[in-house]
């Protein structure tokens, strides 16, 4: 089938033509969103990442979803979507499809050359922060202190230790043997953490994988912990951007991406701006940050001139803002929605003003006040042992 205008149902997603992504099991899924294969995971260990893409189960998949058959690997976004709230499937359609010459939205229905994005873990998970919404697999850090206060298991995944998550030596060779071979079909190559700049085989990988032309675009998705070597590869990797993970601003920054040192993040933020090509800001939104989002905006923006775009936490649910009140869900809301219309023209792209839409949607959503116990529960955990002070230091909020 030829790549042509293809109208949107309520199967399809570009993820499927486009994405090759391992999770930090090493598991292939469409998506970060997605659900594991059922009922064979397929693992990065025993299959390369374009036979596992060009494997007659994906072939199969992408009739699927053209034919509109939902896949239940999609139930995520299905089932967002049924709750009126726009689904990162559907944020493809409207963001990331690209325009032809008469500037309408193209979806791929083909595979082809210099088109794929791949985000692979096949890095490790080293991380310098205990960020207090991340999943502990990704970050050794956060490993060490939910192991600490015993609440490993709290967000969803079964205990796995660092060494069973990182891919063999042997493999990870074999692995960019494969990509080097294949680096035609590479559009984009977002590099996942654990903390990218902090794990040794991200700049061995980088130095080996050919760019002709400077055609592909790097994307790093950083804390900003470190730079010190990324001018290494801004020649070799001119389309380079960084997605800054950060959900805050001062005290309340070091809170939540404990123990960052704020001082050093700033200015890496100013130094990051100069030696890429694009950066953003994507602040995770959660019950403690959610009232102090336009701050949270108009602080990078005045001071930095960086954008900030939202993400919401699913898991653990009692950590989703949508958890919030009803009195703190009023407040809340109306503070976004007097944003949307006091500042649109300065909130600066469609995007920022859709991401906040998607707050308000997010938030909108009945929560589960049975839940409130195991947050309060999770948070004085922490905060004993970090040695802090959460309620003092986010008020009414919390």
């Amino acid at each position: 089938m030829s790549e042509e205008m293809y109208g949107l149902n309520d199967a399809y997603c570009m993820a499927a033509f486009r994405h090759i992504y391992t999770d930090t099991a090493s598991r292939y899924r469409l998506c970060c969103y997605a659900q594991s294969f059922k009922p064979l995971n397929i693992s990065a260990e025993k299959v390369l990442p374009f036979d596992y893409f060009f494997s007659p189960k994906m072939n199969s998949i992408r009739e699927d979803m053209l034919n509109n058959r939902r896949r239940p690997e999609c139930s995520f976004c299905y089932g967002l979507e049924k709750k009126g709230i726009d689904s990162p499937r559907n944020w493809r359609f409207n963001y990331v499809a690209p325009f032809d010459k008469n500037k309408k939205r193209v979806y791929p229905t083909e595979v082809k050359e210099h088109s794929v994005e791949l985000k692979l873990r096949i890095f490790g998970n080293q991380c310098n922060l205990s960020c207090y919404m991340c999943l502990p697999r990704n970050s050794t850090t956060r490993e060490k202190e939910m192991e600490a206060i015993g609440m490993h298991e709290v967000f969803g995944f079964e205990k796995i230790l660092y060494s069973e998550i990182t891919i063999s030596n042997e493999r990870y060779d074999e692995m960019v043997e494969h990509l080097i071979k294949y680096h035609r079909y590479i559009r984009k190559l977002t590099i996942l953490g654990g903390e990218p700049f902090l794990m040794p085989r991200v700049k061995d990988f980088l130095n080996r994988l050919p760019n002709p032309n400077g055609k592909i675009q790097l994307i790093f998705n950083t804390n900003l912990a470190q730079i010190a070597w990324l001018p290494d590869f801004y020649k070799k990797f001119p389309k380079l951007s960084l997605i800054v993970s950060c959900d805050h601003y001062g005290e309340k920054l070091a809170w939540l991406r404990y123990p960052i040192n704020v001082n050093k993040f700033e200015d890496n933020l100013r130094r990051g701006k100069e030696m890429s090509d694009y950066i953003a800001i994507s602040c995770t939104v959660s019950r403690l940050n959610a009232p102090d989002l336009r701050e949270i905006s108009e602080y990078y923006r005045n001071n930095f001139g960086v954008a900030v775009a939202f993400n919401m936490v699913h898991e653990p649910p009692h950590l989703s803002p949508k958890q919030l009140s009803h009195e703190q869900k009023g407040i809340v809301i109306g503070r976004l929605k007097d944003w949307m219309h006091q500042d649109a023209a300065n909130t600066g792209r469609t995007f920022s003003i859709w991401s906040v839409q998607q707050v308000i949607k997010n938030i909108s959503q009945p929560g589960d006040a049975s839940l409130d116990a195991a947050f309060y529960d999770y948070i004085d955990k922490l905060d004993k042992h970090r040695g802090t002070n959460a309620r003092a230091l986010f008020g009414n909020f919390i």
